[in-house]
């Protein structure tokens, strides 16, 4: 995901549509830091009790509470994009290698943005499906096992 250029576009294209124009990257990185800190090692005492999409809601929930950006409709509050050069790069990337996504995102995001950025996965990994998010090692032992690789 395009956390620091385009997440804070949309952002700003969105405060633009409600009249808000105090969109800085600052605003992007606080969410998404919120965000990842609901998530590490989770999994690591007890089954989760949230996916991304649970973490990703409260982090962007607590920011728009603390901004007062109410006026942000669900549909715009969960749009992403991946950095404009990536696609090509995966798709020269797959001729030689198996490009697999192990990600802590929910398989409906990785749905979702797959298909809004023309992505194409050799094999799509995620921690909800483990049951064990980054950064513990169950989550990545999980996942090279599943593609038959030594965890090394």
């Amino acid at each position: 995901m395009d956390w620091l250029g385009g997440f804070p576009q949309i952002l700003a294209a969105t405060g633009a549509k409600h009249g808000l124009d105090r969109f800085r990257h600052d605003l992007a990185n606080d969410m998404r830091r919120k965000g990842l800190g609901k998530m590490v090692n989770l999994g690591n005492d007890a089954p989760p009790a949230y996916n991304f999409d649970g973490a990703h809601h409260m982090a962007l929930e607590e920011v728009i509470t603390e901004q007062g950006l109410d006026a942000f409709t669900q549909e715009e509050r969960h749009n992403f994009k991946c950095w404009p050069e990536f696609p090509p790069v995966l798709a020269m990337l797959r001729e030689r290698y198996i490009c697999a996504l192990f990600t802590i995102l929910s398989f409906r995001i990785i749905m979702d943005t797959t298909r809004r950025n023309g992505l194409s996965w050799d094999a799509v990994f995620s921690c909800a499906a483990i049951g064990k998010y980054k950064v513990l090692p169950e989550a990545y032992d999980t996942v090279a096992q599943f593609l038959q690789f030594e965890p090394s």
